[in-house]
């Protein structure tokens, strides 16, 4: 997909452009990845991670091998690609990095226990960059989709460590893929510090724990199982209809 946009691009007269796989679990791999990237453009002014993996399982039912690879997708891999291109952007005093983190990273969910972790880490770990790199006057734009209408559902892990192979409701009911990208646009373009994506009542929730969380945390804890269980039989009668 990716080539047939390069030669799309290309056919237009729009630059220069790269395609360079890479492989988010394989970290010692990444910083030489960065550096074919900048030698293709000469710079990085711009970096999106927007690579990631999520899970639907109890974290009591899941190994500690998928935590570690989805705090490896999620979190390090978007560390070590940042820090492969921040020498250049500093040294120019200019970069803009956008990570598209999750609503995951704000609130806690059921079932997605190692998803949750890595995406506060992420969170945690830029809004640190961002200031650090002030004077350096490079911007972080963290982006914080809740549902959206992908297969991130379908891909997620389940507690075995392989992919459920099956979305579940709130994904589908999901904010469309084409809405979330100009959101993502929009923020970026304005450099945002944060962005949150989502449709009611997911975002009028998130709100609610931001300013008032003693309520929000009542209602997510008499919530918490009845969602739990919609979200598993939802899975559960989308895998019978495939």
């Amino acid at each position: 997909m990716l080539e047939a946009v390069k030669r799309e691009l290309a056919d237009a007269g729009q630059g220069v452009h790269a395609v360079l796989p890479l492989d988010l679990e394989d970290l010692e791999s990444l910083p030489d990845k960065c550096a074919k990237a900048v030698a293709a453009f000469g710079r990085v002014d711009i970096l999106v991670n927007n690579g990631g993996i999520s899970t639907r399982a109890l974290a009591r039912d899941s190994s500690l091998d998928v935590d570690q690879r989805l705090m490896n997708i999620n979190y390090m891999a978007q560390v070590a690609i940042a820090k492969g291109v921040l020498p250049g952007m500093i040294a120019r005093k200019s970069g803009h990095i956008v990570n598209i983190a999750s609503l995951a990273g704000k609130i806690g969910s059921n079932l997605r226990s190692a998803y949750c972790g890595s995406k506060f880490a992420l969170l945690g770990f830029f809004d640190a960059l961002r200031m650090e790199e002030l004077d350096n006057n490079i911007h972080v734009t963290n982006i914080c989709p809740g549902s959206v209408q992908t297969d991130v559902a379908k891909n997620a892990l389940g507690a075995n460590g392989e992919p459920i192979g099956a979305s579940d409701g709130n994904i589908e009911a999901g904010v469309l893929v084409e809405r979330a990208a100009s959101l993502i646009v929009a923020a970026a373009w304005a450099q945002l510090d944060e962005s949150w994506i989502a449709k009611h009542p997911e975002l009028f929730f998130v709100y609610l724990m931001q300013y008032f969380p003693v309520i929000g945390r009542q209602i997510q804890r008499k919530k918490a199982k009845q969602l739990q269980e919609e979200t598993l039989a939802s899975i559960e009668r989308n895998k019978k209809k495939q």
